[in-house]
Parts: structure tokens; sequence; C-alpha cells
């Protein structure tokens, strides 16, 4: 006798058998739609910034799941005659493989790049740790034999011998020293390069999808990460960097706003032509430009000198000055300009609050002008 013999895990099998177990019928294509959805929403919604911002890429998720998950008319939906059924909604599933693919690449140089620059400068900060203690146990030694020295001397009352080996102790201490200070700066150079190296590779993927529309420099969010960063490497960096807070508002600078004075709203064009003066006045690579308030753009400065800063802070008030002859009379932008080096013992609100210090001080001098606290 001959039968048609199937497995009890034929997917057929199971298929007709589901309604009879769960007692009510779910078609299989909708319930792989509302699978794919669900699966966008998670990977939008633990998605990190790269060279996209995690919102954008939450929002191309969110597109995504309309997309598939409500079809898209087909191209002859208009042509359909009275009377006839609407032709079935096209989903466009590669475009959404590739997006899925081209993300993932995003995701994966990312990390690879971090993780490299990581390792890099642990593996620096490592071998100069190392040989710190090496040269350390090394000059000790030295050190404390010519303490020895002088202990006995001190003992056997010779006012030579005592001399010479004082002579030797100071020496062995002042060389100590010099070559601890040359450990140092050799030291600081290098990890000051492996540094920057591991911040770049950290936030500058992230910052550059993270771009304030009205100005065109960096946005909030950005900023906020980037003075993070900048107060836990910036005591390892050679040169301390700085933060310039620029006040921006509409008018003379005698008309600036004064401490106690409600703020006045400021026109989006003097915001906008601020922003461009910054841009154009802080043009190396390292100079990380920001919008951080409603009227108010923020710069990190690395590797200058206090004059050097001053001239930087001198020359964008000049270019606000030209560029806002454009404008309108009541959208001139007036700048008032608080600058702060970062301190070793400053965290992310110390050093803000010097530098808002330091604005406060340009304000009472009547607006218009910049201060400056180390």
């Amino acid at each position: 006798m001959l039968w048609n013999k199937r497995k009890l895990t034929d997917p057929a099998r199971i298929a007709a058998a589901a309604p009879e177990r769960s007692g009510y019928r779910v078609a299989e294509p909708d319930r792989a739609l509302s699978a794919i959805g669900g699966l966008l929403a998670s990977f939008g919604r633990f998605a990190f910034d790269t060279e996209l911002s995690a919102g954008l890429v939450r929002e191309q998720c969110e597109h995504w799941g309309r997309r598939i998950m409500l079809g898209e008319p087909a191209a002859n939906e208009s042509a359909r005659g009275e009377g006839e059924s609407p032709p079935a909604a096209t989903r466009d599933w590669r475009g959404l493989e590739r997006f899925f693919e081209e993300q993932r690449q995003r995701e994966g140089a990312y990390v690879e790049r971090a993780v490299g620059a990581l390792r890099r400068a642990v593996l620096s900060l490592g071998r100069a740790l190392s040989s710190s203690m090496g040269e350390d146990r090394e000059t000790d030694s030295v050190v404390g034999a010519r303490i020895d020295a002088l202990e006995q001397a001190v003992e056997h009352g010779d006012v030579a011998l005592i001399t010479r080996a004082a002579n030797g102790a100071i020496e062995a201490t002042r060389a100590a020293l010099s070559k601890r200070r040359e450990r140092e700066a050799r030291q600081a150079t290098k990890l000051d390069k492996e540094l920057r190296e591991l911040r770049d590779a950290l936030g500058g993927d992230s910052q550059r999808g993270a771009i304030d529309e009205l100005t065109g420099l960096y946005s909030r969010g950005a900023y906020e990460q980037q003075i993070e960063q900048l107060c836990a490497l910036g005591g390892l960096i050679e040169q301390p960097p700085w933060l310039v807070l620029i006040d921006v508002s509409a008018g003379k600078p005698e008309t600036a706003r004064r401490p106690n004075e409600r703020p006045r709203p400021v026109p989006h064009a003097t915001v906008r032509a601020a922003g461009h003066s910054v841009s154009r006045t802080f043009l190396r690579r390292h100079d990380f430009a920001a919008r951080s308030g409603a009227s108010e753009l923020a710069v990190f400065v690395i590797d200058m000198k206090q004059a050097e800063v001053s001239a930087a802070v001198e020359r964008l008030i000049v270019d606000l000055y030209n560029g806002g002859r454009t404008l309108a009379r009541g959208e001139t932008p007036n700048v008032t300009i608080g600058v702060a080096r970062l301190r070793a013992d400053d965290d992310v609100d110390r050093w803000r609050t010097r530098a808002e210090l330091a604005l406060q001080r340009a304000r009472q001098d009547g607006g218009g002008c910049h201060s400056v606290v180390v």
C-alpha cells in the first residue's frame, strides 16, 4: 500500500495545523511584515552615531518601516478603470536590503577605526608607564646610593667627605629631575598624537552627522560630546585647549544686553551671519565650532597660545562687523566673547563656568569685546 508520507517537521504540515492549535488564523505575509517592522524599529532604537547621527538612522528606519508595511501604489494606479480591483502594493525589498547593508558597513568601519585608535592609545600609555617605572627605579637607585653615602659621611664627621657626598647627592637629584622632565615631555608629545587620533576616531564621524541647519556649525549635542572628551583627554594634550563662548546679539555694542536684563530674541539672519563669520575665522582642522545655544556659539581651540587666541577672536569681531553691513540695521550681528583655558583640575561644569564668567565680564565692559581667563 502506498501513501504520501511527510515528516513531522514539514513546513506545509505545520502551517496547515497552525489554525487548529491557535484557534485563529494569521496570514503568514502579514506576520512577516510585522516582524520586519519590529526589526526596523529595534534597529533604529539602538542605533549609534557613525558618519550618520543616531537620530538620522532612526528616521530612516521609520521611513523604511512605513514603505514596507504600507507598500507603495503601483505605477498604473491612476489608469485603473471603475470597478476594477486595485493592484497589489509594491515594496522595495532591494532598497531595504541596500539600506541595511550600507548602514552595517558604516557601523563596522566606525567600530574598526575607533577600536584601532583606542588600542594604539592604550598600548602607547602602557609603554609610557612601563618605561617610566623602569627609569624611575634606576634613577631612585642612583639617588639612594648618593644619599647613603651622605649619611655615612655625616656619621664620620669629615667635612670634606660630607661636602663631596652632598655635591654628589645634589647632582644625582638634579640629573634625575632633568631626565624625568625630558621623559615626560617626550611621552606627552607621543600621547598627544595618539589621543588626537582617538578623539578624531570617536568623534569625527558622529559630529559630521550632527550639523546645525541654521549656522552650518556643529549642533548642541556635538558640542556637549566634544567638551566631555576634551575634559577627559585635555590634561594629557601637550597644549591645553581653549573654550571660546560667543554671545550673539543684534545691534551696536552699546545696546548689548546688561547682566540682569532679559535676553531679547535674536533674528535668525543674525545668528546665521555670526556662524558664517566663525567658520571663516577658525579654519584649522582641529578647530571645533558649534551652536551651543539659541543665540550662543562655541569654539574649541587647540595648539594656540593666549596671544594667538586673542588675535583670532579680534579677527572674528572685525569679520562680523564687515559681513554684517549687508544685513538690515536691526539684524547686524554684535558679539560678546568669553575665553577660558582648560585647567588640570577642570571638569565640564568648572570649565564652562569660567568661560561664562569671562563672558559676563565682557558684557560688563559694554559688549562687542572679549575677555580671557586662564
